[in-house]
């Protein structure tokens, strides 16, 4: 989504209904980010409502450490339980679909084989949530992506779908986690986001794919064409949505709410430093979640710096001026 030399983050769309607002920022969705989010509410003049955070941290890209479902369990009752506790009213939590130690296993979940953990994890989550502060007096929403971004292959996710063929044990899998999940949850606090990559480009669509038990969808676009060429497009297999305007489109016709993850200017190999500091893609955002409002349920920027080739990070740096100023001004006057 981009314009001339507007470079995006792939970003998390997410569809959940209802939407919730931003019960300190004040704008009509949940807003925030991933890191350093005290400076980032500062330069926008606007409280973060929403922190994003992982439980992926059980492995790296190439499959070594610990990689297992204790490990995530463990993880969810320690410090990602203290991230939500101690954290603003709404968490979007990433977690493992499947760790490295199953990877491909999708057929062995969709038996229900690891559902009690994803029972124990979802007590973690539910007791972290259920804590109420001044800040959070009903506690922390929590919108959990299980296994985001599955569409694009096992090459970067232990749980990723390569062919047609595993489509069905991918969504019996998915159905089954997210039915632990909720097993253990009450009333609102948790909402399940489905999350996506775009575009389709393996030998599935998004209709055949999506297991149809989600609050939200989610989506990564990860091309880079102009934004106006972008927007609309439907461009994956059969026909799928490719553009944000036609990941809001999907949304709508399944009376739900999106929500933008990990979006945010892109310091890639293939730009210029000066071409990745683009304040018109931040103004094209803004003003895709001001105008689809009333269907927003959240955007959570990608404020990190870890590479040359992958740096997105606004605050506390100011490597990207131009981004930066954008950012603040839009986010600031609202």
């Amino acid at each position: 989504m981009k314009t001339s030399a507007i470079l995006s983050l792939p970003l998390v769309a997410a569809l959940a209904a209802p939407a919730l607002a931003g019960p300190l920022s004040g704008l009509p969705w949940a807003s925030g980010a991933k890191d350093n989010l005290t400076c980032l509410g500062t330069l926008r003049s606007r409280t973060i409502d929403l922190q994003h955070i992982y439980i992926n941290q059980t492995s790296n890209l190439a499959g070594t450490g610990p990689g297992d479902f204790p490990t995530m369990v463990n993880n969810a009752q320690n410090w990602v339980s203290s991230y939500i506790r101690n954290g603003p009213p709404v968490t979007l939590l990433s977690i493992d679909l499947l760790p490295y130690a199953n990877k491909g296993q999708l057929s062995t979940c969709a038996s229900g084989s690891f559902d009690g953990y994803w029972k124990q994890i979802g007590t973690a989550l539910k007791s972290a949530a259920s804590t109420t502060s001044t800040a959070k007096p009903s506690g922390t929403t929590l919108y959990v992506e299980p296994g985001w971004e599955a569409n694009i292959g096992s090459h970067s996710h232990p749980w990723g779908v390569d062919d047609i063929s595993q489509v069905a044990s991918y969504k019996s899998c998915w159905q089954h986690v997210t039915a632990a999940l909720r097993s253990v949850f009450s009333g609102t606090l948790l909402k399940v986001v489905w999350s996506n990559a775009t575009p389709y480009n393996k030998n599935f669509s998004v209709a055949q794919m999506d297991p149809g038990t989600e609050d939200t969808y989610g989506l990564l676009p990860i091309t880079s064409t102009t934004w106006n060429n972008a927007l609309n497009s439907y461009s994956g297999t059969g026909g799928s949505p490719t553009g944000i305007g036609a990941w809001m489109s999907y949304a709508k016709s399944h009376g739900k709410k999106m929500g933008l993850s990990e979006w945010g200017i892109w310091n890639r190999s293939v730009v210029t430093p000066a071409q990745a500091d683009d304040p018109a893609y931040i103004n094209y955002m803004f003003g895709f979640f001001k105008a689809n409002s009333a269907n927003m349920a959240y955007d959570a920027y990608q404020n990190v710096n870890l590479t040359y080739t992958d740096g997105h990070e606004l605050c506390p740096s100011t490597n990207w001026p131009n981004a930066r100023n954008a950012y603040g001004s839009d986010f600031k006057a609202g």
